[in-house]
This record gives structure tokens, sequence and C-alpha cells, in this order.
């Protein structure tokens, strides 16, 4: 998508194919090398090896599931507003070594966004610099596109979505803070474009875009719109 402009740039909205990432074909494991004396490893040996190997990747996956539900704590507290809980247990997690380096400076910028610190877009150029995979590239995005809606500049918000969603990966972070800018702009041509978008989404993700909209306050008149009626429909008969 190019970057969004109000209307009467000559610019228009396109939409892109939902982003899927490639499922990685299943690896199988080498097969035994010889040992540097020219010898096959030893039966026992393998065993050995394969038992480390078990143990590691168990450790791995246990730390990946403290992650995965350290995160999930944190999104938690965040949309309950529970902002001083969120900053005890974002300290306690970087203790521990629960979350990445792009993750707890991201985290630390929303909390310095929610209490009007200064020290946001620090922590956002720190995230930057760290930023290296899709998602976390995504994750950025949707926290400097917030970032814009804060400061009123829907105009930046929407081109920092559009051009994640388009080179980077979708995600309901992306839609929700695009359409939130679109409304603030007033662009309904824009925004029932957007919307009608969404049939391209599967099932699950249109359920809770869907969810998101009924139940945000900042978007009512949205109810309205013939686009957001017919995805409600359609919706309503899934």
């Amino acid at each position: 998508m190019p970057p969004y402009l109000p209307s009467g740039s000559g610019c228009h909205l396109r939409f892109i194919e939902v982003f899927v990432p490639p499922r990685s074909p299943e690896t199988k494991p080498p097969p035994c090398a010889d040992a540097p004396d020219g010898r096959r490893t030893s039966s026992r040996g393998d065993a050995d090896d394969e038992r480390r190997d078990d143990s590691a990747n168990h450790r791995v996956g246990s730390r990946n599931a403290r992650n995965s539900t350290t995160m999930q704590r944190l999104h938690s507290l965040l949309r309950t507003r529970r902002y001083e809980e969120l900053r005890d247990e974002l300290v306690r997690a970087e203790l521990a070594e629960e979350l990445s380096e792009f993750h707890a400076l991201n985290f630390h910028a929303i909390l310095a966004m929610v209490e009007g610190s200064g020290f946001a877009s620090d922590y956002l150029e720190m995230a930057e610099a760290v930023a290296t995979s899709p998602h976390e590239r995504a994750v950025l995005a949707e926290t400097l596109a917030a970032y814009d809606l804060l400061r009123g500049n829907p105009s930046a918000a929407a081109e920092r979505c559009l051009a994640a969603l388009d080179h980077v990966c979708q995600t309901e972070g992306l839609w929700n803070n695009l359409l939130l800018a679109l409304y603030r702009l007033g662009d309904v041509e824009a925004l029932d474009a957007t919307l009608r978008s969404f049939a391209r989404l599967d099932d699950e993700c249109t359920a809770r875009l869907v969810k998101w909209l009924s139940t945000n306050p900042d978007l009512r008149e949205i109810h309205t719109r013939p686009a957001f009626i017919e995805l409600l429909n359609r919706h309503a008969a899934m």
C-alpha cells in the first residue's frame, strides 16, 4: 500500500492479500558424522547426544512457554489499565529474562505514552534499533501509530499502518489503528474500503476485528456505515 494521504491528494487505497507466513518444511537431523579418528560414533554416544538434545529442547520450550505467559499477562494488565501492576510485572520479567530486549523497550514506551512521559520517543527509538523480525517491526509500527494518534496526527498514523501492512505483515493492531486514523481524518471512502477489505481476512481474525469495532466507544459512528453493517451480517452468518 502506498503511504496514506488525505483525500484530494490523488493517492488511492490498495489492499493486499493476507500475509500468511510460509510453513517451513520439516527438517530431519543430518546423518551421524564420523568421529575425528574415522570411526562412527557409538550407539551409546548417539543416545547420550539425543538425551542432551531433548534436554536442551525442553529448556527452550519451557522458556518460550514462560515468555508467552508473561506477554499475555502484560497485555492483560495494559488492556485493563492497571499501569502500576504493569510496571512492576515488567521489571520482574526483565530481571527474570522472560522478555526480549525489543518487547521490554516497547512496553516501556507504551507506559511512557499512557503516563505522558517525555521518554516515550527515546524508548521507541531504542526499540526501533533492536527490532529485527517482521513480527517485531509490525509491533513497533503499531506502537508508533498509537503514538501518532495520541499526539493528534492521524495522517502519520495511517501512513505508518499502511506501509507496515504492505511491506511487513498484517496484524490486528495495525488494522485497528488504521481504522481509527481514517475515522479521525474523516475519510469515509477510505474507511468503507478498509472495512470491505476485511472480507479477505480469515473468519477468526474478522470476528476479533468486528468485536473490537463493536465495543470501541471512539468508533460508534462507524456502526451506521453500510460497509460495517455488511461486515456485521457476514460475521453473524458464520
